[in-house]
Protein backbone atom coordinates (compact mmCIF):
# COMPACT_ATOMS: atom_id res chain seq x y z
CA UNK A 1 0.00 0.00 0.00
CA UNK A 2 1.19 3.68 -0.46
CA UNK A 3 1.50 4.37 2.86
CA UNK A 4 3.58 1.85 3.73
CA UNK A 5 5.88 2.38 0.93
CA UNK A 6 6.24 5.96 2.27
CA UNK A 7 7.28 4.81 5.56
CA UNK A 8 10.20 3.27 4.75
CA UNK A 9 11.23 3.64 0.93
CA UNK A 10 14.61 3.00 1.75
CA UNK A 11 13.93 -1.10 2.65
CA UNK A 12 15.55 -3.00 0.18
CA UNK A 13 15.47 -7.17 -0.20
CA UNK A 14 19.12 -8.08 0.80
CA UNK A 15 19.03 -10.90 2.47
CA UNK A 16 22.09 -11.44 5.32
CA UNK A 17 21.82 -15.03 5.09
CA UNK A 18 22.69 -15.14 1.06
CA UNK A 19 25.96 -13.08 2.24
CA UNK A 20 26.55 -14.86 5.47
CA UNK A 21 26.36 -18.37 4.03
CA UNK A 22 27.43 -18.11 1.04
CA UNK A 23 30.58 -19.85 0.98
CA UNK A 24 28.64 -22.54 4.25
CA UNK A 25 26.97 -26.00 3.59
CA UNK A 26 24.77 -25.01 6.51
CA UNK A 27 20.72 -24.40 6.43
CA UNK A 28 19.51 -21.35 8.26
CA UNK A 29 16.08 -21.92 9.62
CA UNK A 30 13.61 -19.47 10.27
CA UNK A 31 12.90 -20.28 13.40
CA UNK A 32 15.86 -20.00 15.76
CA UNK A 33 16.28 -19.14 19.91
CA UNK A 34 17.27 -16.61 21.02
CA UNK A 35 20.73 -16.63 21.64
CA UNK A 36 22.07 -13.17 22.71
CA UNK A 37 23.83 -12.06 25.73
CA UNK A 38 22.68 -9.22 27.58
CA UNK A 39 25.78 -7.55 27.16
CA UNK A 40 25.45 -7.46 23.01
CA UNK A 41 27.30 -10.23 22.59
CA UNK A 42 26.09 -13.00 20.23
CA UNK A 43 26.39 -16.29 21.58
CA UNK A 44 25.58 -18.75 18.66
CA UNK A 45 28.80 -18.84 16.07
CA UNK A 46 25.95 -19.52 13.56
CA UNK A 47 25.16 -16.35 13.55
CA UNK A 48 27.99 -14.49 13.18
CA UNK A 49 28.99 -13.11 9.80
CA UNK A 50 31.09 -15.02 7.43
CA UNK A 51 32.02 -12.50 4.28
CA UNK A 52 34.72 -14.58 2.84
CA UNK A 53 37.16 -17.96 3.00
CA UNK A 54 39.93 -15.36 3.77
CA UNK A 55 43.47 -16.82 2.95
CA UNK A 56 44.67 -15.75 6.46
CA UNK A 57 42.76 -15.00 9.70
CA UNK A 58 44.49 -11.26 9.18
CA UNK A 59 42.42 -11.00 5.87
CA UNK A 60 39.28 -12.74 7.54
CA UNK A 61 39.24 -9.95 10.59
CA UNK A 62 39.84 -7.14 8.14
CA UNK A 63 36.44 -8.36 5.84
CA UNK A 64 34.47 -8.75 9.04
CA UNK A 65 35.47 -5.28 10.44
CA UNK A 66 34.81 -3.73 7.20
CA UNK A 67 31.40 -5.46 6.73
CA UNK A 68 30.60 -4.67 10.60
CA UNK A 69 31.63 -0.67 9.51
CA UNK A 70 29.18 -0.79 6.63
CA UNK A 71 25.93 -2.58 8.13
CA UNK A 72 26.21 -1.96 11.99
CA UNK A 73 23.45 -0.28 13.66
CA UNK A 74 24.16 3.16 15.72
CA UNK A 75 21.57 3.33 18.50
CA UNK A 76 22.83 6.53 19.57
CA UNK A 77 22.25 8.40 16.52
CA UNK A 78 19.09 7.76 16.03
CA UNK A 79 16.07 9.63 16.92
CA UNK A 80 13.85 8.43 19.91
CA UNK A 81 10.65 10.20 21.01
CA UNK A 82 10.12 11.90 24.60
CA UNK A 83 6.76 12.72 25.11
CA UNK A 84 3.35 13.60 23.98
CA UNK A 85 4.11 17.29 22.88
CA UNK A 86 0.54 18.15 24.53
CA UNK A 87 0.94 16.19 28.01
CA UNK A 88 3.63 18.24 28.83
CA UNK A 89 3.20 20.98 31.53
CA UNK A 90 5.60 24.18 30.62
CA UNK A 91 5.96 25.22 33.93
CA UNK A 92 8.23 22.49 34.80
CA UNK A 93 11.11 20.60 34.13
CA UNK A 94 10.04 16.48 33.25
CA UNK A 95 12.43 14.35 34.25
CA UNK A 96 12.87 11.00 31.34
CA UNK A 97 15.14 8.30 30.93
CA UNK A 98 16.40 7.00 27.15
CA UNK A 99 18.74 3.97 27.13
CA UNK A 100 19.90 4.48 30.92
CA UNK A 101 20.62 8.22 29.89
CA UNK A 102 19.14 10.63 32.32
CA UNK A 103 17.42 13.54 30.80
CA UNK A 104 15.49 16.87 31.45
CA UNK A 105 12.86 18.26 29.37
CA UNK A 106 12.22 21.84 29.97
CA UNK A 107 10.05 24.66 28.03
CA UNK A 108 12.39 27.33 26.76
CA UNK A 109 9.34 30.41 27.04
CA UNK A 110 11.79 32.64 25.28
CA UNK A 111 12.55 30.53 22.36
CA UNK A 112 8.80 28.85 22.40
CA UNK A 113 10.55 25.48 21.87
CA UNK A 114 11.49 22.56 24.22
CA UNK A 115 14.61 21.88 25.32
CA UNK A 116 16.18 18.67 26.22
CA UNK A 117 19.21 18.37 28.40
CA UNK A 118 21.53 16.10 30.27
CA UNK A 119 19.94 15.70 33.94
CA UNK A 120 22.51 16.75 35.99
CA UNK A 121 24.10 20.19 37.04
CA UNK A 122 27.95 20.30 35.92
CA UNK A 123 28.53 21.51 39.75
CA UNK A 124 28.16 18.98 41.80
CA UNK A 125 25.60 16.58 39.29
CA UNK A 126 22.32 17.66 40.99
CA UNK A 127 19.55 16.42 39.04
CA UNK A 128 18.59 19.68 36.71
CA UNK A 129 14.58 17.92 36.44
CA UNK A 130 14.23 18.85 40.46
CA UNK A 131 15.02 22.74 39.48
CA UNK A 132 13.05 24.77 38.30
CA UNK A 133 12.34 27.39 35.07
CA UNK A 134 13.54 30.78 36.39
CA UNK A 135 11.97 34.20 35.44
CA UNK A 136 14.40 35.29 32.60
CA UNK A 137 13.53 31.86 30.84
CA UNK A 138 16.74 30.15 32.34
CA UNK A 139 16.97 26.15 33.74
CA UNK A 140 17.97 26.82 37.18
CA UNK A 141 19.52 23.63 39.68
CA UNK A 142 17.98 23.55 43.03
CA UNK A 143 20.77 22.72 44.93
CA UNK A 144 23.25 25.76 44.26
CA UNK A 145 21.41 27.72 42.40
CA UNK A 146 23.25 27.62 39.06
CA UNK A 147 21.12 28.60 36.02
CA UNK A 148 21.96 27.61 32.49
CA UNK A 149 20.89 28.90 28.81
CA UNK A 150 18.39 27.15 26.51
CA UNK A 151 20.24 26.23 23.25
CA UNK A 152 24.00 26.63 23.96
CA UNK A 153 23.51 25.11 28.01
CA UNK A 154 25.71 27.69 28.58
CA UNK A 155 26.35 28.84 32.45
CA UNK A 156 24.21 32.33 32.99
CA UNK A 157 24.70 32.41 36.95
CA UNK A 158 26.51 30.89 39.59
CA UNK A 159 25.00 32.95 42.85
CA UNK A 160 28.58 31.66 44.63
CA UNK A 161 31.18 33.36 42.05
CA UNK A 162 32.78 37.25 42.75
CA UNK A 163 30.20 39.79 40.46
CA UNK A 164 33.49 40.39 38.02
CA UNK A 165 34.77 37.00 38.12
CA UNK A 166 33.43 35.66 34.40
CA UNK A 167 36.16 33.24 33.96
CA UNK A 168 34.44 30.73 36.13
CA UNK A 169 30.70 30.71 34.45
CA UNK A 170 32.30 31.37 30.72
CA UNK A 171 34.13 27.85 31.48
CA UNK A 172 33.17 24.91 29.28
CA UNK A 173 33.36 22.56 32.16
CA UNK A 174 30.18 25.14 33.99
CA UNK A 175 27.87 24.17 30.94
CA UNK A 176 25.19 21.70 31.19
CA UNK A 177 24.86 19.15 28.27
CA UNK A 178 22.26 19.91 25.60
CA UNK A 179 21.13 17.46 23.16
CA UNK A 180 19.29 17.91 19.84
CA UNK A 181 15.23 18.07 19.92
CA UNK A 182 12.16 18.91 17.80
CA UNK A 183 8.65 18.38 17.49
CA UNK A 184 6.78 16.20 14.62
CA UNK A 185 3.64 15.04 14.63
CA UNK A 186 2.58 15.39 18.04
CA UNK A 187 5.92 13.82 19.37
CA UNK A 188 8.94 15.75 20.91
CA UNK A 189 11.73 13.84 19.81
CA UNK A 190 16.01 14.19 20.93
CA UNK A 191 19.07 12.69 19.82
CA UNK A 192 22.22 11.51 21.06
CA UNK A 193 24.22 13.06 18.74
CA UNK A 194 25.26 16.71 19.23
CA UNK A 195 26.17 16.28 15.06
CA UNK A 196 22.55 14.85 14.21
CA UNK A 197 22.22 15.59 10.66
CA UNK A 198 19.67 17.97 9.37
CA UNK A 199 19.04 15.30 6.91
CA UNK A 200 17.89 12.40 9.05
CA UNK A 201 14.52 12.71 10.76
CA UNK A 202 12.71 10.75 13.06
CA UNK A 203 10.06 8.58 11.56
CA UNK A 204 7.11 9.84 9.66
CA UNK A 205 4.02 8.67 9.58
CA UNK A 206 1.61 9.95 6.55
CA UNK A 207 -1.34 8.20 7.84
CA UNK A 208 -1.57 10.57 10.86
CA UNK A 209 -1.85 13.58 8.02
CA UNK A 210 -4.31 11.95 6.39
CA UNK A 211 -8.29 13.51 6.78
CA UNK A 212 -9.74 10.36 6.33
CA UNK A 213 -8.49 8.85 9.39
CA UNK A 214 -8.74 9.81 13.00
CA UNK A 215 -6.46 8.89 16.02
CA UNK A 216 -4.62 10.23 19.14
CA UNK A 217 -1.69 9.80 20.63
CA UNK A 218 -1.33 7.60 24.18
CA UNK A 219 2.15 6.27 25.99
CA UNK A 220 2.73 4.53 29.29
CA UNK A 221 5.99 2.84 30.90
CA UNK A 222 6.10 -0.51 31.32
CA UNK A 223 7.85 -3.01 33.43
CA UNK A 224 9.56 -4.88 30.91
CA UNK A 225 12.55 -4.46 28.27
CA UNK A 226 12.39 -3.16 24.91
CA UNK A 227 12.57 -6.14 23.07
CA UNK A 228 10.29 -7.57 25.02
CA UNK A 229 7.75 -4.84 24.62
CA UNK A 230 8.25 -4.75 21.06
CA UNK A 231 8.17 -8.50 20.39
CA UNK A 232 4.84 -8.31 22.24
CA UNK A 233 3.73 -5.78 19.57
CA UNK A 234 4.66 -7.75 16.71
CA UNK A 235 2.52 -10.73 17.72
CA UNK A 236 -0.94 -9.89 16.83
CA UNK A 237 -1.74 -13.80 17.19
CA UNK A 238 -1.26 -13.30 21.43
CA UNK A 239 -4.35 -10.86 21.25
CA UNK A 240 -7.52 -12.83 21.66
CA UNK A 241 -6.19 -14.93 24.42
CA UNK A 242 -4.17 -12.40 26.61
CA UNK A 243 -6.86 -9.82 25.79
CA UNK A 244 -9.72 -12.03 25.70
CA UNK A 245 -13.29 -9.93 25.64
CA UNK A 246 -10.72 -7.16 25.21
CA UNK A 247 -9.59 -7.11 22.10
CA UNK A 248 -10.73 -10.24 20.29
CA UNK A 249 -12.18 -13.41 21.26
CA UNK A 250 -10.09 -17.02 22.30
CA UNK A 251 -12.75 -18.86 20.94
CA UNK A 252 -13.09 -17.11 17.44
CA UNK A 253 -9.30 -17.87 15.99
CA UNK A 254 -7.34 -19.98 13.47
CA UNK A 255 -4.81 -20.48 11.28
CA UNK A 256 -2.66 -17.12 10.58
CA UNK A 257 -0.07 -17.21 7.52
CA UNK A 258 2.83 -14.52 8.06
CA UNK A 259 5.45 -13.37 6.09
CA UNK A 260 8.51 -11.48 6.15
CA UNK A 261 9.25 -10.19 2.56
CA UNK A 262 12.39 -8.03 2.69
CA UNK A 263 14.94 -7.82 5.63
CA UNK A 264 18.11 -5.61 5.98
CA UNK A 265 19.86 -3.46 8.30
CA UNK A 266 16.98 -0.69 7.73
CA UNK A 267 14.19 -3.53 8.92
CA UNK A 268 12.09 -5.25 7.46
CA UNK A 269 8.57 -5.65 5.33
CA UNK A 270 6.19 -8.17 5.78
CA UNK A 271 2.32 -9.15 5.18
CA UNK A 272 -0.23 -10.62 7.58
CA UNK A 273 -2.87 -11.31 4.51
CA UNK A 274 -4.98 -8.58 5.62
CA UNK A 275 -2.42 -6.00 5.59
CA UNK A 276 1.09 -5.01 5.38
CA UNK A 277 3.54 -4.68 8.25
CA UNK A 278 6.96 -2.14 8.16
CA UNK A 279 9.51 -2.44 11.23
CA UNK A 280 11.60 1.15 11.14
CA UNK A 281 14.74 0.27 13.51
CA UNK A 282 15.20 1.09 16.30
CA UNK A 283 11.15 1.84 17.20
CA UNK A 284 8.79 2.32 14.85
CA UNK A 285 6.65 -1.04 14.15
CA UNK A 286 3.32 -0.27 11.87
CA UNK A 287 0.81 -2.67 11.26
CA UNK A 288 -1.94 -2.38 8.39
CA UNK A 289 -5.41 -4.16 9.18
CA UNK A 290 -8.07 -4.38 6.42
CA UNK A 291 -11.45 -5.25 7.36
CA UNK A 292 -13.53 -6.02 4.53
CA UNK A 293 -17.22 -5.16 4.22
CA UNK A 294 -19.90 -7.10 5.43
CA UNK A 295 -21.97 -6.36 1.99
CA UNK A 296 -21.12 -4.29 -1.19
CA UNK A 297 -22.59 -0.58 -0.81
CA UNK A 298 -23.78 1.60 -3.84
CA UNK A 299 -21.93 4.66 -4.53
CA UNK A 300 -23.60 8.02 -4.62
CA UNK A 301 -21.40 9.10 -7.62
CA UNK A 302 -22.29 5.80 -9.91
CA UNK A 303 -24.28 3.31 -10.70
CA UNK A 304 -21.59 0.92 -10.09
CA UNK A 305 -21.44 -1.07 -6.74
CA UNK A 306 -17.82 -0.28 -5.07
CA UNK A 307 -16.46 -1.94 -1.95
CA UNK A 308 -15.90 0.33 0.86
CA UNK A 309 -12.91 -1.13 3.28
CA UNK A 310 -12.24 -0.44 6.61
CA UNK A 311 -8.78 0.53 7.19
CA UNK A 312 -6.99 0.68 10.68
CA UNK A 313 -3.25 1.18 11.78
CA UNK A 314 -1.57 0.26 14.62
CA UNK A 315 1.83 2.54 14.81
CA UNK A 316 3.95 1.51 18.11
CA UNK A 317 6.89 3.04 19.08
CA UNK A 318 9.51 1.02 21.54
CA UNK A 319 11.88 3.01 23.72
CA UNK A 320 14.41 1.42 25.57
CA UNK A 321 14.29 3.13 28.94
CA UNK A 322 17.08 0.18 31.03
CA UNK A 323 17.42 -3.42 30.90
CA UNK A 324 13.54 -4.70 32.79
CA UNK A 325 11.75 -1.06 31.93
CA UNK A 326 10.44 0.19 28.37
CA UNK A 327 8.56 2.92 26.77
CA UNK A 328 5.59 2.64 24.88
CA UNK A 329 3.73 4.75 22.58
CA UNK A 330 0.71 3.84 20.16
CA UNK A 331 -1.71 5.37 17.99
CA UNK A 332 -4.70 3.20 16.26
CA UNK A 333 -5.76 5.88 13.31
CA UNK A 334 -8.47 4.71 11.21
CA UNK A 335 -11.44 5.57 8.62
CA UNK A 336 -14.41 4.65 10.43
CA UNK A 337 -16.05 4.56 13.94
CA UNK A 338 -15.18 8.68 13.74
CA UNK A 339 -17.82 9.81 15.99
CA UNK A 340 -16.66 6.94 18.67
CA UNK A 341 -13.46 8.72 18.91
CA UNK A 342 -14.54 12.43 19.30
CA UNK A 343 -17.50 11.79 22.05
CA UNK A 344 -15.44 9.33 24.22
CA UNK A 345 -14.01 11.22 27.27
CA UNK A 346 -9.62 10.47 26.47
CA UNK A 347 -9.91 9.33 30.30
CA UNK A 348 -12.13 6.55 30.23
CA UNK A 349 -10.40 5.29 26.74
CA UNK A 350 -7.15 5.59 28.69
CA UNK A 351 -9.10 3.14 31.60
CA UNK A 352 -9.09 0.90 29.03
CA UNK A 353 -5.73 1.04 27.72
CA UNK A 354 -4.39 0.47 31.06
CA UNK A 355 -6.75 -2.37 31.07
CA UNK A 356 -5.10 -4.08 28.33
CA UNK A 357 -1.70 -3.61 28.93
CA UNK A 358 -2.58 -5.17 32.29
CA UNK A 359 -3.74 -8.21 30.76
CA UNK A 360 -0.44 -9.27 29.66
CA UNK A 361 1.74 -7.65 31.61
CA UNK A 362 2.35 -9.80 34.01
CA UNK A 363 3.13 -12.87 31.18
CA UNK A 364 5.98 -11.04 29.37
CA UNK A 365 7.61 -9.63 32.52
CA UNK A 366 7.77 -13.48 33.34
CA UNK A 367 8.90 -13.87 29.83
CA UNK A 368 11.67 -12.06 30.13
CA UNK A 369 13.06 -13.35 33.14
CA UNK A 370 13.20 -16.77 31.55
CA UNK A 371 14.35 -15.61 28.16
CA UNK A 372 17.53 -14.08 30.01
CA UNK A 373 18.35 -17.58 31.72
CA UNK A 374 18.44 -18.59 28.05
CA UNK A 375 15.25 -21.16 28.57
CA UNK A 376 14.58 -23.00 25.24
CA UNK A 377 11.63 -21.63 22.78
CA UNK A 378 9.96 -23.01 19.83
CA UNK A 379 8.63 -20.95 17.18
CA UNK A 380 7.29 -23.89 14.94
CA UNK A 381 4.51 -21.84 12.92
CA UNK A 382 4.82 -18.33 10.58
CA UNK A 383 2.62 -16.41 13.60
CA UNK A 384 6.26 -15.97 15.43
CA UNK A 385 7.68 -14.24 12.06
CA UNK A 386 8.17 -10.98 12.94
CA UNK A 387 9.41 -11.69 15.78
CA UNK A 388 11.80 -13.88 14.69
CA UNK A 389 12.76 -11.10 11.93
CA UNK A 390 13.21 -8.75 15.00
CA UNK A 391 15.48 -11.04 16.37
CA UNK A 392 17.24 -11.31 13.86
CA UNK A 393 17.78 -7.74 12.48
CA UNK A 394 18.52 -7.04 16.48
CA UNK A 395 21.44 -10.00 16.76
CA UNK A 396 22.86 -9.10 12.57
CA UNK A 397 22.93 -5.26 12.49
CA UNK A 398 22.64 -3.95 16.42
CA UNK A 399 24.52 -6.01 18.96
CA UNK A 400 22.25 -8.23 19.84
CA UNK A 401 21.02 -6.04 22.61
CA UNK A 402 20.29 -2.09 22.89
CA UNK A 403 23.32 0.28 23.07
CA UNK A 404 22.76 1.42 26.94
CA UNK A 405 24.68 3.78 28.60
CA UNK A 406 28.30 2.49 29.37
CA UNK A 407 27.37 2.62 33.28
CA UNK A 408 24.12 0.56 32.94
CA UNK A 409 24.56 -3.03 34.43
CA UNK A 410 22.74 -5.21 31.64
CA UNK A 411 21.29 -7.68 33.95
CA UNK A 412 17.78 -7.60 34.86
CA UNK A 413 16.12 -6.41 37.98
CA UNK A 414 14.87 -8.86 40.50
CA UNK A 415 10.87 -9.60 39.84
CA UNK A 416 8.83 -7.05 42.39
CA UNK A 417 5.35 -8.07 44.18
CA UNK A 418 2.62 -8.37 41.68
CA UNK A 419 0.73 -5.35 42.87
CA UNK A 420 3.93 -3.11 42.77
CA UNK A 421 4.84 -4.43 39.27
CA UNK A 422 1.58 -3.99 38.04
CA UNK A 423 1.16 -0.51 39.78
CA UNK A 424 -0.83 1.56 37.15
CA UNK A 425 -0.36 4.98 39.40
CA UNK A 426 3.47 4.26 38.64
CA UNK A 427 3.94 2.90 35.11
CA UNK A 428 1.08 5.68 33.67
CA UNK A 429 -0.69 7.63 35.60
CA UNK A 430 1.58 10.05 37.36
CA UNK A 431 2.77 10.84 33.95
CA UNK A 432 -0.16 11.59 32.31
CA UNK A 433 -2.22 14.77 32.70
CA UNK A 434 -5.74 13.20 31.61
CA UNK A 435 -5.77 10.71 34.44
CA UNK A 436 -4.11 12.88 36.93
CA UNK A 437 -6.74 15.31 36.77
CA UNK A 438 -9.36 12.59 36.53
CA UNK A 439 -7.86 10.78 39.66
CA UNK A 440 -8.16 14.09 41.19
CA UNK A 441 -11.87 14.65 40.17
CA UNK A 442 -12.77 11.18 41.39
CA UNK A 443 -11.09 12.11 44.50
CA UNK A 444 -13.25 14.99 45.07
CA UNK A 445 -15.77 13.18 44.47
CA UNK A 446 -15.31 10.75 47.10
CA UNK A 447 -14.66 13.70 49.53
CA UNK A 448 -17.62 15.25 49.23
CA UNK A 449 -19.68 11.99 49.38
CA UNK A 450 -18.45 11.24 52.85
CA UNK A 451 -19.29 14.66 53.98
CA UNK A 452 -22.46 14.44 52.47
CA UNK A 453 -23.21 10.76 54.57
CA UNK A 454 -21.84 12.37 57.95
CA UNK A 455 -24.02 15.35 57.14
CA UNK A 456 -27.16 13.83 56.84
CA UNK A 457 -26.61 11.30 59.36
CA UNK A 458 -26.29 14.18 61.50
CA UNK A 459 -29.53 15.71 60.56
CA UNK A 460 -31.51 12.30 60.95
CA UNK A 461 -29.85 11.79 64.43
CA UNK A 462 -31.02 15.01 65.77
CA UNK A 463 -34.82 15.55 63.62
CA UNK A 464 -35.24 11.28 63.36
CA UNK A 465 -35.75 11.63 59.55
CA UNK A 466 -35.62 9.48 56.85
CA UNK A 467 -32.17 11.25 56.19
CA UNK A 468 -30.77 8.52 57.73
CA UNK A 469 -31.44 6.38 55.24
CA UNK A 470 -29.96 9.07 52.70
CA UNK A 471 -26.56 9.13 54.37
CA UNK A 472 -25.91 5.31 54.34
CA UNK A 473 -26.46 5.24 50.80
CA UNK A 474 -24.10 8.11 50.37
CA UNK A 475 -21.62 6.38 52.23
CA UNK A 476 -21.75 3.30 50.50
CA UNK A 477 -21.33 5.43 47.13
CA UNK A 478 -18.09 6.97 48.79
CA UNK A 479 -16.48 3.38 49.30
CA UNK A 480 -17.22 2.26 45.96
CA UNK A 481 -16.05 5.61 44.56
CA UNK A 482 -12.74 4.39 46.71
CA UNK A 483 -13.01 0.85 45.31
CA UNK A 484 -12.89 2.25 41.64
CA UNK A 485 -9.98 4.83 42.15
CA UNK A 486 -7.91 1.88 43.63
CA UNK A 487 -8.80 -0.96 41.00
CA UNK A 488 -8.59 1.72 38.28
CA UNK A 489 -5.61 4.18 39.07
CA UNK A 490 -3.06 1.37 41.41
CA UNK A 491 -3.81 -1.92 41.43
CA UNK A 492 -5.93 -4.41 38.98
CA UNK A 493 -5.02 -8.29 39.01
CA UNK A 494 -6.01 -10.00 36.04
CA UNK A 495 -7.02 -13.32 36.10
CA UNK A 496 -7.41 -14.84 32.67
CA UNK A 497 -8.94 -17.97 34.63
CA UNK A 498 -11.56 -15.84 35.82
CA UNK A 499 -12.45 -14.52 32.44
CA UNK A 500 -15.30 -16.21 30.60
Amino acid sequence: MAILEVLAPDITWQSPWKSLWATSNHSVPLAFSRRTTRKGRVAHPRHIAVVTRATSSREKEEALEQTKRSTWFDWNSEWYPVAIEQELDKGVPHAVTILGNELVVWWDRNGKNWQVFSDKCPHRLAPLSEGRIAENGHIQCSYHGWMFAPGTGSCSRIPQAQPGDLSVRLSPRACATVYPSMEQQGILWMNFSASASSQIKPPFFPVLEDADFVHYWATSDVPYGYEALIENLMDPTHVPFAHHKLQGNRNKTGPVSYTVNKFDRHGFKGSTGRGDVVFMPPLSFVMEIRIPPKQKVLSKLSSKLEESDKITYTVFMCVPVLPGRSKAFWSFPRNFAKSIHFYTPRWLAHLRHMLVLDSDLYLLHIMEQKQERNEREFTPTSADAFVLGFRRWLSVYAGGAPGYAPHIDRKLPSSPPKPQLMDRYENHVKRCPTCMAALRSFKLAELGLQIAAIATVAVASIRRSWWGILGVFLWIASRYTARFIRKNYHFHDYNHALVK
